[in-house]
């Protein structure tokens, strides 16, 4: 019951905030332009910063376990070009495919990461969790400007696609982000205080944008690719990832990082990130919320599997 609690407690306040932002909708006391233009100024400020500050704090977290974020690089890479290869022979719609793949590989590991693992086992061994997430996080973010781009539509040569990679804004941020963690440098008090605050309230109005954009109407037409979308982040990948983690020998911090990896539901992210590069918004936002209210049941069988067999 802990354990479900534990997990209850995390996802609920996202699945509220997403709430929220559809109720406000409702009673129109947003419009759906107004929508849009917060969408385009959280995809262009707050989630990079957040990115940003989000990595930039790991830099005294804690040493790198070169084993545990190998193996984390590895199955997201694996995953991504599976995907790449299998979506593509059961959905023909550009827009819909690159929405499809990363809705399924990429994770709320930046929001779910540190919580869950500090509350399974305190506070003492984070820093592993946090440099494995400043890895994965830009990892998730470059995959995805890639795969958005190569599915856009446009014919894009290999020189372009790597331009559009580099100037995105989640990419910038990411990459200032490790640089500063590198190097250990120390921002003055004042702006990582400001920078700490716009970071801070990137997830709420990312969430609170996705429940004002979100249409029930959409769903017509794409429920078959949406619970695809959902069993396989929810329930293939962790079903296949963590019996081969056991099998290499990770447990306790390791084994704790991986399921919040592969238990999360789909990033917020992915949503702003379809929405403004052409991509098909809607589906990305359904994947979002219906992960964000399923990864309760999924993550709680998870953690009470590990638990139960004493692997952290």
């Amino acid at each position: 019951m802990n354990n479900f609690l534990l997990t209850f407690n995390i996802v609920l306040p996202s699945f509220l905030l997403i709430c929220f932002g559809y109720m406000i909708k409702t009673v129109k006391l947003v419009r759906t332009d107004t929508v849009e233009q917060l969408n385009k100024l959280i995809f262009k400020t707050f989630l990079p910063v957040m990115l940003f500050m989000n990595i930039y704090q790991t830099r005294s977290g804690g040493s790198f376990d070169w084993k545990l974020i190998g193996f984390c690089t590895g199955c997201v890479l694996v995953v991504f070009f599976i995907l790449c290869l299998l979506i593509p022979k059961i959905e023909k719609q550009n827009s819909v495919r690159s929405v499809m793949i990363q809705g399924i590989y990429r994770s709320n590991f930046v929001i779910f990461g540190i919580p869950i693992t500090q509350a399974i086992l305190g506070s003492t061994q984070i820093g592993i969790t946090a440099m494995t997430v400043a890895v994965i996080v830009p990892l998730y973010n470059f995959l995805a400007v890639v795969l958005l781009e190569s599915y856009s539509g446009q014919r894009a040569s290999a020189g372009q696609i790597l331009w559009s990679v580099f100037k995105n804004p989640l990419i910038i941020g990411s990459f200032l982000g490790v640089l500063m963690m590198l190097l250990k440098v120390q921002l003055p008090y004042v702006v990582e205080n400001v920078l700490s605050q716009l970071a801070s309230a990137a997830t709420p109005l990312a969430l609170m944008v996705l429940g004002a954009s979100f249409r029930f109407d959409a769903l017509r037409g794409k429920a078959k690719q949406l619970c695809f979308c959902i069993i396989g982040k929810l329930v293939v990948v962790p079903v296949i990832v963590l019996p081969v983690s056991l099998w290499l020998g990770f447990s306790g911090i390791q084994l704790a990082t991986i399921v919040t990896m592969i238990g999360a539901p789909t990033a917020v992210n992915s949503y702003t990130m379809a929405k403004q590069m052409g991509a098909d918004g809607d589906l990305a936002g359904q994947i979002v919320v219906f992960t964000s209210m399923l990864c309760v049941l999924t993550m709680f069988t998870l953690i009470f599997i590990c638990k139960q067999f004493c692997l952290f």
